[in-house]
């Protein structure tokens, strides 16, 4: 890069339910929790570390880049924007459908899949996989989705993303 370029690192990690600690709580230990059973062993790492630290690990050497600047999000679970860490970066609106749809796109859970051939989705004629197990348990803890019975995938829920920026330029 020559001098004065500049460096652009954006990211975005897990989302929370910004309303709902009992289901974020839940999220993340499907994610990450220890086990072949859950999500947590098939993330890459060590990326998904580094992800998960809001790049603390990059650390861009001071004789090559100066203006180095970190805006970083890291979200809550008493509403909108309860976060900390300054500015809410992603967030969205979505139904309990759409991010039920939305952990079927992680890489862990792709990993899970080919590990565990045999577990197929209710939606796919299965028994259940290991998103809808999570779901059944977060529905479980929230008792206004519970509610909802059949109908739980309409339900229209705010997230938010921990997410970052790092910037730097080349001196």
């Amino acid at each position: 890069m020559r001098k004065g370029g500049t460096l652009a690192f954006l990211g975005y990690k897990d989302h929370s339910f910004v309303d709902y600690p009992k289901a974020t709580q839940i999220l993340d230990h499907y994610c990450y929790g220890p086990g072949k059973e859950l999500l947590g062993q098939y993330w890459e790492q060590p990326g998904r570390s580094i992800l998960r630290g809001r790049y603390a690990a990059i650390v861009p050497p001071d004789e090559d880049w100066k203006d180095v600047t970190r805006v970083e999000y890291e979200p809550g679970t008493k509403g909108p924007k309860s976060g900390t860490l300054g500015e809410r970066l992603m967030y969205k609106t979505l139904t309990l459908g759409a991010v039920e749809g939305y952990a079927r796109t992680f890489s862990a859970y792709h990993g899970w899949q080919e590990a565990h051939p045999d577990k197929k989705s209710r939606a796919e004629g299965g028994s259940g996989d290991i998103v809808d197990e999570m779901f059944d348990v977060m529905r479980e803890a929230e008792p206004d989705w519970q509610e909802l019975g059949e109908n739980w995938r309409d339900k229209t829920v705010e997230v938010e993303w921990g997410s970052i920026i790092l910037l730097a330029r080349k001196r």
